[in-house]
């Protein structure tokens, strides 16, 4: 029988699950709405904008921009995530102006355009250096909000929505700064459309998260304060020394995860003609637009879970946190199937109708198909990676750093073997799925031993290691044979449906849209049936925690 503590216990893990999943689906219809919004902005802007243009955008000052500012405060905000608890517990001055650091950063993100700006793209692009400004005028102000987004991530239950809102309407006002400037000026300013735009993002997060966080937040003060360290010593201090540490380990393996993010885009960026990196663009837009929208929600609400439910682990919340970890992964392949099976027949028709002919002709609909394929180890190593970057130790974070530097190596060789057989931007698409694979298995082998040896060190029996070993077992996750089977009879009928030819027409686009339609509410029921028993028991979780 279980004791009272216990008891206690078991419902603190289950309750504390309640306010991941509002926040998940806060996070996903917020993004649902603003991407949409953006996203038929962006159908007329991409009409109205040259593959040139778009492709110096994407491969060059967007990875620039977006590379600064990860390595500046992806650390910070991976140590304010696991650091939440014992901040909220007894907050500090100290901890307060260490949140600081990324702001105290900014004036290094101009150098870094600098640097880019040295060495240009040939031939040069109309604008290009007043754009190189805008695009590093834009990063400064992100960085200055970014001590008002910490505090959204410190107190995310009550901030999150706040901070979502702001953002979404930080996109569209992207959309419309970019788009109103393209039709004003014309093809020859879309390069500074894309800088008016970036600035306007900036500017809107600024304000909003200013408004709606940096009212009730502390004053901004880097003064040394007295901290006491080992022996009772009294030293002066400026940040907390545990949060700096943490943000620094975590930076460095932040900095090779960057790098493989960004790898594609930097081998394109060097190696391709401009109109290839537009297509490229394309299909990284379409492609991510997903992940944006699902996935982005699912792996930040899931970060913050895992890291206040294990910050102190017991028996229950370790239960609770396998099932919700093996339940995501569940959830994840299941997309895979459709991700692979269904959506690369639809690639081509889609862009063909949504850009003209002039986007479906270029290597856009190609690299889009792959990246369908790439979808599914995008989704597995977000979840995966989420957990391990939550509650890995140092020395587990040392590995990982050392792992990413392997990886990086396994994307370079992939890369080589790509160009040496010939093949053309898709191959660094198979490259990804290479690196995400090593990554996958990385965090895998970390999840499975962590939950046994946890389970054993907070005084669970034998059943109970069983129990959350067995819990996160492949075979829990995997699709079903049936539903596998029914799959690749799916993604027959829709490719021969795409085979015709006949989508070009309105009509014929319908016909092949109602195709895919009827195949895959066919295979949702089929996911339902064969997988009846596991949403049987999620619906029953949700509803005892509704009693």
């Amino acid at each position: 029988m279980a004791t009272a503590k216990e008891k206690v216990e078991v419902k603190g893990g289950d309750g504390s699950s309640s306010p991941l999943l509002k926040t998940t689906l806060s996070l996903v219809a917020l993004q649902l709405v603003s991407r949409l919004f953006s996203f038929a902005l962006n159908q007329l802007l991409i009409r109205s904008t040259s593959p040139q243009a778009l492709g110096v955008v994407t491969m060059g000052l967007e990875v620039v921009r977006d590379t600064g500012l990860f390595l500046v405060r992806e650390g910070v905000r991976g140590a304010v995530v696991r650091s939440r608890s014992r901040s909220t517990a007894s907050p500090n001055s100290l901890f307060s102006q260490t949140l600081l650091i990324p702001t105290l950063l900014a004036p290094a993100l101009p150098l870094l355009f600098l640097a880019y700006a040295i060495r240009p793209p040939a031939p040069l692009p109309a604008h290009f250096h007043a754009t190189t400004a805008l695009y590093a005028l834009s990063a400064v102000i992100e960085l200055i909000a970014e001590r008002w987004y910490l505090e959204t991530i410190l107190n995310w239950e009550t901030l999150t929505t706040r901070r979502v809102r702001v953002e979404g309407f930080a996109v569209g006002v992207k959309a419309v700064a970019t788009l109103a400037t393209v039709l004003a000026g014309g093809d020859q300013w879309a390069l500074v459309a894309f800088g008016v735009g970036q600035v306007g993002y900036a500017s809107t997060l600024l304000v909003g998260l200013g408004w709606a966080v940096g009212r009730k937040s502390d004053k901004w003060s880097v003064a040394k304060v007295d901290v006491v360290g080992e022996g009772d010593v009294k030293t002066q201090a400026r940040f907390d020394p545990e949060l700096k540490k943490m943000s620094w380990e975590l930076t460095k393996q932040s900095f090779v995860k960057q790098l493989l993010t960004e790898g594609d885009k930097l081998v394109v960026g060097r190696m391709s003609e401009f109109e290839n990196q537009g297509g490229y663009a394309v299909a990284l837009n379409y492609g991510s637009l997903v992940a944006r929208i699902l996935f982005q929600p699912l792996e930040e609400s899931s970060r913050l879970y895992f890291s206040r439910s294990l910050a102190t682990p017991t028996i229950a919340t370790l239960h609770a946190t396998s099932s919700l970890l093996s339940s995501l992964l569940l959830l994840h392949t299941h997309l895979s199937l459709i991700f692979t099976c269904l959506c690369p027949s639809f690639t081509t028709p889609l862009l063909y109708h949504l850009l003209g002919p002039r986007w479906s002709a270029s290597s856009a609909p190609t690299i889009l198909r792959a990246y369908c394929l790439y979808l599914p180890f995008l989704a597995i190593n977000g979840s995966t990676e989420a957990f391990f970057q939550s509650v890995a130790d140092p020395l587990w974070l040392r590995r990982g750093s050392w792992w990413m530097a392997a990886c990086s190596l396994a994307f370079v060789a992939a890369v080589a073997v790509g160009v040496h057989s010939g093949m053309d931007e898709t191959g660094l698409i198979w490259a990804n799925c290479v690196n995400m694979a090593m990554r996958i298995g990385f965090s895998c082998v970390f999840i499975v031993g962590y939950f046994p040896a946890a389970m054993k060190l907070v005084g669970g029996d034998r059943g109970d290691v069983d129990k959350v070993a067995g819990t996160m077992g492949v075979a829990r996750w995997l699709p079903k044979p049936l539903t596998g089977i029914v799959f690749a009879a799916a993604r027959s009928i829709v490719r021969r449906s795409e085979m015709k030819g006949e989508w070009k027409s309105w009509r014929g686009m319908a016909e092949h849209l109602a195709t895919g339609a009827v195949t895959g509410l066919f295979c949702l029921g089929v996911i339902a049936y064969s997988e009846r028993k596991s949403i049987r028991k999620m619906m029953d979780v949700a509803r005892r925690k509704q009693d």
